[in-house]
């Protein structure tokens, strides 16, 4: 939908976005608290970050894309 996303930092997401480029993370409250206060005074740069997560969002992680992984899975341990 190509909202800001600040999230938990989870190692998992760098396998699908590029950190403080597509989305930002946390680690701790205060750390969550600061990204807050700075991105609310750069509006500019949260927008390029949401532009860009949204992109990837729709150039990467659709539902096709992840049934297509399913079923390329499923086929690949069959042939097995």
């Amino acid at each position: 939908a190509g909202g800001f996303y600040l999230v938990q930092k989870n190692d998992d997401l760098k396998k699908h976005f590029i950190f403080d480029k597509e989305i930002v993370v946390w680690a701790s409250l205060h750390e969550l608290l600061a990204k807050i206060k700075y991105y609310l005074n750069h509006p500019l740069e949260r927008e390029k970050i949401s532009e860009a997560g949204y992109y990837r969002s729709i150039r990467d992680h659709t539902w096709k894309k992840r049934f297509d992984e399913i079923i390329n899975i499923i086929i690949a341990k069959k042939i097995r």
